[in-house]
């Protein structure tokens, strides 16, 4: 497995994440997702466009052109926070290019050489202290 397909399939994943979920919050219209889902502003489940949703837990799972994304929200509304299920099932649904990684056990194993290697860090930040994040600044979802 070479570092730099895993780093292509993760921008993928936060820019694919990104995207969704300013189409969430411009359908929806609010800009605290989880909180509108908790609170049952908005509804569990739905359709928007081509992309189905479901909120879970504190995560959203949406499908668009059969592409499955499943995010966690993480601190400030962050949604680029990784793991190696979120990343497989990604990947599995992306065909042939990522088809490789789509064994979630086997993508744990490399996030975490990745934050050895300084590219991840594990910050452990609520909601999801499991999330693994890229150390850049990401683009803001706002």
């Amino acid at each position: 497995m070479n570092n730099l397909d895993i780093i292509d399939l993760i921008v993928l994943y936060e820019a694919e994440a990104n995207h969704r979920v300013k189409l969430l919050r411009d359908s929806l219209g609010y800009s605290d997702l989880l909180r509108a889902f908790v609170s049952r502003e908005v509804a569990q489940s739905g359709i928007i466009g081509e992309m189905s949703f479901e909120f879970h837990g504190v995560g959203c799972r949406t499908t668009r052109n059969n592409i499955e994304l499943d995010f966690e929200f993480g601190p400030n509304g962050r949604v680029d926070g990784i793991d190696g299920w979120r990343l497989a099932q990604f990947a599995s649904s992306l065909g042939d290019r990522f088809i490789k990684y789509s064994n979630a056990k086997l993508l744990s194993d490399r996030l975490k050489i990745l934050v050895q290697d300084g590219e991840l860090t594990a910050p452990g930040w609520q909601p999801s202290p499991n999330l693994y994040y890229r150390n850049i600044v990401p683009p803001s979802t706002s």
